[in-house]
């Protein structure tokens, strides 16, 4: 039975290799405003997908494609199945286009949930040291690994030369 499910695991990796294949193909035929171009960007790079804003949005555009092939033979044998295809299709195309925002909120809240015991514990530290890079520094030892994450990005945001001079 494993190995049963294993096939099926490797033949839906084979359609979404097929599916991204097909996607990178139709990127350049995909036209987005330069300001909803950086902000899909930003967004992608924030959840860590591994691709362009034009290449995500083409492979939404070919899943539902897919999906809205089946009214062929959904209209041969049960025409009054089509529209409920249809739909279905459309319904697939918006959920892949939010996918990266739901990524993002998630992320999100899940660093907010973080923040308070994070900010009481820098209260803490500051209280007795007042290098804050060594303060974030140890912080991020002690945080779950999206807050981790982010505080490795602030801990380098901040400029060598305040290092020492961060807080009076």
């Amino acid at each position: 039975m494993l190995s049963h499910r294993g096939a099926e695991t490797k033949a839906a990796e084979g359609l979404e290799a097929c599916g991204m294949n097909v996607a990178v193909r139709l990127e350049r035929y995909i036209r987005m405003g330069e300001y909803r171009k950086e902000r899909r960007r930003k967004v992608m790079e924030a959840t860590g997908m591994k691709m362009g804003p034009g290449v995500y949005r083409a492979y939404a555009l070919v899943k539902a494609e897919a999906i809205l092939l089946a009214v062929v033979p959904a209209g041969l044998i049960f025409p009054l199945l089509v529209p409920v295809v249809v739909f279905l299709s459309v319904m697939v195309y918006f959920k892949e286009t939010k996918k990266a925002d739901e990524q993002l909120s998630v992320k999100r809240a899940a660093v907010e949930k973080e923040l308070p015991r994070f900010v009481a514990s820098i209260e803490q530290e500051l209280k007795a040291s007042r290098d804050v890079l060594s303060t974030v520094e140890r912080s991020k030892q002690n945080a779950r690994e999206v807050l981790a994450g982010e505080l490795t990005m602030l801990a380098a945001d901040i400029p060598p030369a305040t290092h020492d001079a961060a807080l009076p």
